[in-house]
């Protein structure tokens, strides 16, 4: 949990809105045998992952809903192995904004998302969602720290441009507007 938050608390929240998924925490490697394991973490924040494949690099992933998501590549596990982990989670920066269309008319219903820039730029995953509502307005919540690409999408619309923002934990960036275009139609 962030920094000041009750871990218990944080966890019970946690648990309320992820219900009974055990995919909180994960290891894969994509190397060779893909391999997967997943876990959920304990009131104390604890977890445990059993059975790691040996000689291969894997990534763990911890998804929440009440912090921003975490991931620690590069792990090399030999046999026999127990190896511990301190992972600190940080609540993630919040974007507020409007989605509009060309002519400056709120769009509903238009879904957000803030993206990790992939191969020449392009928006890949997703770090947070949301959708505009009724006004145009939208709020992105815990993503991560660091550089996020953030655009919008509507059936019947082009996709927004990107919008590249730097963040830091805890930030509350407003004021930022994505706008989508009608295009050309064929028929």
């Amino acid at each position: 949990p962030p920094e000041g938050a009750d871990p218990a608390g944080a966890l019970a929240e946690l648990e309320r809105r992820l219900g009974p998924d055990p995919r909180q925490i994960s290891l894969s490697s994509g190397r060779g045998n893909y391999q997967s394991r997943s876990a959920r973490a304990d009131a104390e924040g604890r977890f445990e992952l059993r059975a790691a494949a040996c000689s291969q690099v894997h990534a763990l992933a911890l998804d929440s809903d009440v912090c921003a998501d975490h991931a620690v590549p590069g792990l090399e596990l030999a046999k026999g192995e127990l190896r511990t982990l301190d992972v600190t989670l940080e609540l993630g920066a919040t974007l507020r904004g409007t989605v509009q269309d060309d002519r400056g008319q709120a769009l509903a219903g238009a879904e957000v998302r803030a993206a990790e820039s992939a191969m020449w730029g392009f928006a890949a995953g997703a770090r947070a969602k949301a959708e505009a509502d009724a006004n145009g307005r939208f709020v992105l919540e815990h993503v991560p720290a660091g550089k996020s690409l953030v655009l919008a999408e509507k059936d019947g619309y082009l996709t927004s441009a990107q919008l590249t923002v730097e963040l830091v934990d805890r930030e509350d960036r407003a004021g930022l507007v994505l706008e989508l275009g009608r295009g050309a139609s064929l028929s």
